[in-house]
């Protein structure tokens, strides 16, 4: 369906970029509060880029909302105090996301050009996803051809925080209930490139399954057919649009042509794609529509 031009402003108002990296090309984040875009998820990758996105955050607190993770392309060189940061920073910002994190199957380190060894990049995807449930934090989540191990990985949180329920005290049944929800409040799965199959496995996990949201980008997800099958597989209430660039110049045009991409494959007019997936990422984030 298509949108009549003077609608444009009505749909820009509406559009919420759930995950993009600005503070990556800093050249550009001059024109942040000239974008149309309403409002941006900003994502951190490494300890290093941490400071970038919490002044961009500082700088425009109602257009920005930051983001604090370990992606799994620099795992391998994480600490404990780089964990110790990350809990320090979410203090300062109670309203701030764990992420990017995740697990990439096919990356190539540039220096080596092998592929990034999955056991430290599982390893402190467990702990950031630990972390953002003990905190209670959205999360933001990136897996390329890994997306059987990010459902073992959700799965086997899951199965630990029932063995700490099982094996607590008995009598303390308070703390077993609160032990038994140990789970992010909500997990946003960025540019979702996994299986229908492996999706539906993900929504039907209890507890967990009803705290999923799935963003698609054209920059990732407009290269496969197979983009609007997923699309039409989540369920409307959990669908996101997301930009996933460095470039802010570049946002308004991206986020534009995804919003377009998700209207043409649920059958929606531009505008109330944007109704939608604004309300969804208001949720995502735990605010009130």
């Amino acid at each position: 369906m298509s949108t009549k031009p003077d609608d444009s402003d009505a749909v820009y108002a509406n559009l919420v970029d759930a995950h993009c990296h600005p503070t990556d090309h800093p050249s550009t984040l001059g024109c942040i509060p000239k974008l149309r875009t309403s409002r941006l998820l900003v994502m951190g990758t490494r300890s290093e880029d941490w400071e970038a996105v919490e002044q961009l955050a500082t700088d425009h607190p109602a257009k920005v909302v930051p983001a604090f993770g370990i992606h799994p392309w620099f795992a391998a060189s994480a600490t404990d105090a780089s964990l110790a940061t990350l809990k320090a920073l979410l203090a300062r910002h109670p309203a701030a996301l764990v992420g990017e994190i995740g697990i990439d199957g096919v990356a190539r380190d540039r220096a080596t050009m092998e592929v990034y060894p999955l056991a430290p990049q599982l390893e402190i995807f467990k702990k950031q996803l630990l972390l953002a449930a003990e905190t209670s934090r959205r999360v933001s989540v990136h897996t390329v051809r890994a997306h059987g191990h990010l459902l073992a990985a959700l799965q086997d949180h899951l199965r630990d925080d029932d063995k700490t329920e099982q094996n607590g005290d008995a009598g303390d049944k308070t703390q077993g209930r609160e032990r038994s929800i140990a789970f992010p409040p909500a997990v946003m799965n960025h540019s979702w490139s996994g299986s229908v199959e492996t999706m539906r496995a993900m929504l039907a996990m209890k507890p967990g399954g009803d705290r999923l949201w799935f963003s698609f980008s054209t920059g990732v997800n407009g290269r496969s057919p197979k983009t609007p099958e997923r699309i039409r597989a989540v369920p409307d209430n959990r669908v996101l649009i997301e930009s996933d660039l460095h470039d802010a110049e570049l946002i308004d045009a991206a986020l534009w042509d995804a919003c377009r991409m998700v209207a043409d494959a649920k059958g929606w007019s531009m505008l109330e794609t944007a109704e939608r997936t604004r309300r969804n990422a208001k949720e995502f984030l735990g605010e009130t529509c």
